[in-house]
């Protein structure tokens, strides 16, 4: 599930009593498993500021530039709709492209 409870990343989860908690192999901690998930956005993923302005990193920067660097330059959470749009176009464009 991304992000339960707010927290960075997706992690496996399980329903308890209408309560989702994390469902963590037996050897990786839940700070573990956080720290993991941040390690990983900051590095090749998409990253939330204070100021609520998303960053996309690293690998996935790189890909998204190559295609509309307006879209790289990420965007501010309240801009969500316009920027769906704009990946919806994006998507579109690329489907038709020979693999």
């Amino acid at each position: 599930m991304p992000g339960p409870r707010g927290l960075p990343g997706g992690y496996p989860v399980r329903l308890k009593t209408g309560d989702i908690d994390l469902d963590l192999p037996a050897a990786l901690t839940r700070s573990e498993a956080i720290a993991w998930n941040l390690r990983y956005e900051q590095e090749c993923g998409l990253v939330f500021g204070t100021d609520g302005r998303a960053a996309y990193t690293g690998r996935l920067h790189e890909r998204i530039a190559s295609f509309s660097p307006d879209l790289a330059a990420g965007f501010h959470v309240r801009d969500i709709d316009e920027v769906y749009r704009a990946m919806h176009t994006l998507r579109a464009r690329l489907e038709v492209q020979p693999a």
